[in-house]
């Protein structure tokens, strides 16, 4: 595993833990947490957003799927076959899931 992504998975897991919070989500904050300067992070990473959106293939799946949610909940059809809740509470729940198949098996160190 490479520094950089070393640093995504440290990031990764205090966010899962609750060390960090979105809140925290700023390169300063950041780059304390990972014990350098704001420098280093622009350095390896370009931006804040090269380092929150690593890497670009699960960032493009995520888009597409939170995309593909909206676009569901917004013709009325996320519902599709449970009358029971609303489309926006079921959009909410697949977003959760489809963010947690993305993100939370990396943490654990295997992917699904």
């Amino acid at each position: 595993m490479t520094e950089q992504q070393d640093a995504v998975e440290r990031v990764l897991k205090a966010l899962i833990s609750g060390e960090l919070t979105r809140d925290g989500l700023t390169a300063r904050r950041i780059s304390a947490f990972l014990g350098q300067s704001t420098m280093g992070l622009y350095h390896h990473f370009g931006s804040l957003d090269g380092f929150l959106l690593r890497p670009v293939e699960d960032t493009r799946v995520l888009f597409a799927g939170l995309h593909g949610l909206a676009v569901l909940t917004l013709s009325g059809r996320t519902n599709l076959g449970d009358a029971e809740r609303s489309g926006e509470a079921l959009a909410r729940e697949s977003a959760r899931r489809l963010v947690a198949a993305i993100l939370l098996p990396r943490a654990s160190g295997h992917r699904t």
